[in-house]
C-alpha cells in the first residue's frame, strides 16, 4: 500500500514540472545534426543556458535568426537581379517580421548536462505547416492591396488618392517581406503582388501632378524644398500652399548647449482656402557651442522632414 501511494505521488510530481533528459553522453543534435529533424522539411535552432527556459528561448531565437538571414539573402539576390524599381533591402525589418509571422516553433528536444550544469534545447520549425498559415496571410493581403489600388484609381480628390496609394504601399512593404519568407518556406516562387511597380509609378505621377507654392522664408523654405518631390509653382497656379515657420532655441546645461529646431507646417487648399493638414516637426541635438548645437538640430530637423513630410502632410 505504501509503495502504491509513493508511486502515485511520484506521478503527480512528474506532472508538475518538465523532466529534463539527462545522460553522460550528449545527444547527436547537440554536437552535430538531429537524426530526426533533418532535411528540407525542418529548420532547427539549438540553444543552451543555465535554465531550461533560457535554453529554449535561445534555441527559438537562433532558429528565427537563421530563418531571417536566409530570407535576407534571398531578398538581396532578388533585388540585385530584378528590374522592378527597388533599391536597397529591407534587412532592418526582416527579423522583426520573421519573429512575428512564423509560428509553429516547438522545443522538440532537451538535454541537461549534469557535469557542466548546463541545459540544451532544440527548437524545430515544420516549414510546411508554417507556410500554410503564411500563404493564407499573403493571399488575404493581396486582396486588401488590390482593393486600395482600385479605390485609388477611382478617387477624384488628389490628396485622398495619394493617401490611399500610400496605404497600399505600406501593405506592399509587409507583403514583400512575407512573400519572400513564404518562398523560403516553400522553396518555390513567392506570391508578390502583381501591380507593385504600377502602384509606385501611380504615386509618383500623383505627386508630380500636384502644384504647390511654398509660403516660407530663408532656411524654412530651403528645408521644405529639400524634402518635397512636388512641382513648385507660383501662388496663382498652385493647387496648394504650404506655409512654414522655423523656430530655434537653446539652453545651457552643465557646459553643453541643448538646441531644438521646430517647424510648424500647414497645407492649404487654394480652391476652398481650407487648411487640409497641419503638423509639427522637430530636431534636437547638443554641442559645446550654441551655434554648433543649433546647426546640428537643424540637420536633425531636415532628416525628419525628408522622412515624414510628404506622408504626414499629404495624407
Amino acid at each position: 500500500m505504501r509503495f502504491f501511494i509513493f508511486a502515485i505521488f511520484m506521478l503527480l510530481l512528474a506532472g508538475c514540472g518538465e523532466i529534463q533528459p539527462t545522460s553522460s553522453k550528449a545527444p547527436e543534435w547537440v554536437t552535430s545534426v538531429s537524426p530526426i529533424y533533418r532535411g528540407s522539411r525542418y529548420m532547427v535552432g539549438m540553444g543552451s543556458g543555465a535554465t531550461h527556459i533560457g535554453a529554449g528561448d535561445r534555441a527559438r531565437a537562433e532558429l528565427i535568426k537563421t530563418f531571417a538571414v536566409t530570407v535576407g539573402s534571398s531578398e538581396y539576390g532578388r533585388v540585385e537581379m530584378g528590374g522592378d524599381g527597388y533599391t536597397g533591402s529591407f534587412s532592418d525589418t526582416v527579423y522583426a517580421r520573421a519573429s512575428m509571422t512564423i509560428e509553429g516553433v516547438e522545443i522538440a528536444e532537451r538535454w541537461y548536462d549534469e557535469e557542466n550544469d548546463l541545459h540544451y534545447a532544440l527548437a524545430v520549425l515544420d516549414k510546411e505547416r508554417s507556410a500554410a498559415r503564411l500563404r493564407s496571410i499573403v493571399e488575404s493581403r493581396n486582396i486588401d492591396i488590390d482593393t486600395l489600388y482600385n479605390n485609388a484609381k477611382r478617387e477624384k480628390d488628389t490628396l485622398i488618392k495619394l493617401k490611399t496609394l500610400n496605404s497600399a504601399i505600406k501593405l506592399l512593404g509587409e507583403q514583400r517581406t512575407d512573400s519572400t519568407m513564404l518562398a523560403v518556406l516553400e522553396e518555390r516562387a513567392n506570391l508578390s503582388y502583381a501591380n507593385t511597380l504600377q502602384i509606385h509609378i501611380d504615386r509618383r505621377n500623383v505627386l508630380h501632378s500636384i502644384k504647390v507654392f511654398i509660403d516660407a522664408d530663408g532656411e524654412a523654405k530651403r528645408l521644405l524644398l529639400h524634402a518635397l518631390e512636388l512641382t513648385i509653382s507660383s501662388r496663382e497656379d498652385a493647387d496648394y500652399v504650404i506655409t512654414a515657420a522655423l523656430k530655434t532655441s537653446s539652453a545651457r546645461r552643465n557646459g553643453w548647449d541643448w538646441a531644438s529646431a521646430v517647424m510648424d507646417v500647414s497645407l492649404i487648399d487654394m480652391k476652398s482656402q481650407a487648411v487640409r493638414k497641419s503638423a509639427m516637426f522637430e530636431g534636437k541635438d547638443t554641442a559645446r557651442q550654441e551655434s554648433v548645437a543649433i546647426e546640428r538640430s537643424i540637420k536633425k530637423l531636415q532628416a525628419e522632414l525628408d522622412a515624414k513630410l510628404l506622408d504626414t502632410v499629404f495624407e
